[in-house]
């Protein structure tokens, strides 16, 4: 890899939230040090351990699979986002939190925060009335949503956000929002299943 390419792998890594590159990080350190075990350790012609085999394959397998979730996720809110055209923006923060930046002509006028393990992805639903999608929180974790409205200097909890969207964008935009959460969720139990893994 060249140093330009450094750098810019550098700078679309600083973009990413903070769990998702703690994960790619990971992933990539252990293939090294299984790498570099292999390569001191092991001699060509020796037979290899099956328990070795065996804790070094789900090792790999786990680590591998939590940056496919990270992965996923990513692409999941590259969908979301473009299917609510920069009127909202999603993203996951370091503290695995789902935010919704809402803009108008003005700017940026509200943010809707929520940790996505509260959140449902099956209660998403279109309000004709609002003519926005509107996510909801699980069964008892009411008010799990932070609402900051910036005109008003105010932050307010609440066990609902509305999402603007036309109409004809509702079914995707339900689909993919409910794909942004799951993956997420998918996300952080693999997260907290290789943190709970014996080292």
């Amino acid at each position: 890899m060249s140093f330009v390419q450094t750098i810019t792998a550098t700078i679309q890594a600083r973009k990413m939230p903070v769990a998702i590159r703690r994960v790619r990080f990971a992933t990539g350190l252990l293939r090294i040090m299984v790498n570099l075990f292999w390569a001191v350790n092991v001699p060509r012609s020796a037979p290899v351990h099956p328990t070795m085999t065996r804790t070094t394959i789900w090792a790999t397998i786990t680590l591998l699979s939590i940056g496919g979730y990270a992965q996923d996720v990513d692409a999941r809110l590259a969908i979301a986002n473009e299917i609510f055209d920069g009127k909202v923006k999603f993203r996951i923060d370091r503290d695995d939190r789902l935010i919704a930046d809402l803009f108008s002509e003005q700017g940026l006028v509200r943010q809707d925060v929520a940790y996505v393990e509260f959140l449902s992805p099956d209660s998403i639903s279109y309000s004709q009335e609002e003519q926005a999608v509107v996510l909801k929180c699980k069964t008892g974790e009411a008010q799990c949503i932070d609402k900051e409205i910036f005109k008003l200097n105010a932050i307010r909890h609440t066990g609902r956000s509305a999402l603007p969207i036309s109409p004809e964008k509702k079914n995707e935009a339900i689909a993919a929002i409910g794909a942004v959460i799951r993956a997420a969720q998918e996300a952080q139990v693999a997260e907290r299943t290789r943190a709970t893994m014996p080292k």
